[in-house]
């Protein structure tokens, strides 16, 4: 009976649930059980660890990049800004994905619900920035 076969009959059985027990559970456990179905990494220590790594880097390398536009290089700003959101998108690969993928398999493995979310927390920090250096840059006079 545990292994869900009848071996009289050679049935598979099933266990059927009430359609509003979902609804029925609490919401910390409902919102709970939502997270870890789009980002089952952030419950794994070691993809919390790489994602934080990965921030890190990421960090240094929009550092390099904001350095190297004060001395007046654009283009390698944008290509050093670029890499550190790659490398910031690679971190949060790995807390979308069940496993340590590098961030292609990763995007391909996504779907649904995941894609939305994964565009979400990869692409407000860079936006977010991006308008607050253009708020500050018109009260800033050269």
């Amino acid at each position: 009976m545990k292994c869900g076969l009848n071996l009289e009959t050679g049935e598979m059985l099933r266990t059927e649930t009430d359609p509003k027990a979902e609804e029925l559970a609490p919401l910390p456990l409902r919102l709970l059980a939502r997270i870890a179905d789009t980002a089952p990494g952030l419950f794994k220590p070691l993809h919390v660890a790489l994602f934080i790594l990965m921030l890190l880097l990421s960090l240094l390398l929009a550092w390099m990049s904001l350095v190297v536009l004060a001395l007046g290089g654009l283009f390698s700003c944008v290509a050093v800004g670029a890499g550190a959101m790659m490398v910031y998108a690679q971190g949060v690969a790995f807390l979308f994905c069940d496993s340590t993928l590098p961030l292609k398999s990763a995007m391909v493995e996504m779907e649904g619900e995941q894609w939305s979310t994964f565009l979400l927390v990869v692409f407000a920090p860079f936006l977010s920035l991006i308008i607050l250096i253009f708020y500050v840059a018109k009260y800033v006079k050269p």
